[in-house]
């Protein structure tokens, strides 16, 4: 899937990888790939996002740090989520620890095996080929990435809320195509 692609933008897949695994993170999501895009300040999505007011350490503050681990190992998100079931985390994590000797998940723990793209993640790589596909553009670049990602996260996603919606991406992609043809 990647052979279209730039080699900046088949580095910053390539390089989410590493930013889940750091993170401890089962699954590289939009989040990752936005990171990966923005570390090359000189890459075509870091450019778009700057023109858009967003430059990379600003991206990254927007993003801010990965959800917080709670209980068992959870998201904060997702351990409230349990907890609107009714479902204690904290006691059946405390009851799991007391009855076998060890913690239940926690932030120390690790996933065991190699991340792999999240179903928004594999949807925005999806969306960045088709995006470039459509414009005739002969490779997918990391702008094209942005596009998918911004797709994909909707109206409401971190960075939309902030200016970079896919609109306004697409219109500075397609000026900065204008300008380089």
């Amino acid at each position: 899937m990647l052979e279209r692609f730039t080699a900046r933008a088949r580095a910053a897949v390539t390089a989410a990888e590493p930013l889940a695994r750091q993170e401890g993170a089962a699954s590289i999501t939009g989040r990752h790939l936005l990171l990966a895009v923005v570390a090359d300040p000189g890459s075509g999505a870091a450019q778009v996002l700057a023109g858009l007011g967003l430059p990379p350490d600003a991206v990254r503050s927007v993003l801010g740090p990965p959800d917080a681990v709670g209980p068992a190992g959870l998201s904060a998100a997702d351990a409230a989520a349990l907890q609107g079931l009714g479902i204690d985390v904290a006691d059946v994590a405390r009851r799991f620890e007391q009855q076998h000797g060890t913690p239940l998940g926690g932030p120390s723990r690790r996933p065991t095996r190699r991340p792999r793209l999240d179903r928004t993640a594999r949807a925005a790589l999806a969306h960045a080929v088709h995006t470039a596909q459509q414009a005739r553009h002969g490779a997918i670049g990391t702008e094209h990435v942005l596009l998918g990602v911004l797709h994909e996260q909707g109206p409401d996603g971190p960075l939309a809320v902030r200016g970079a919606t896919e609109a306004a991406a697409r219109a500075a992609v397609v000026t900065g195509w204008r300008r380089a043809g």
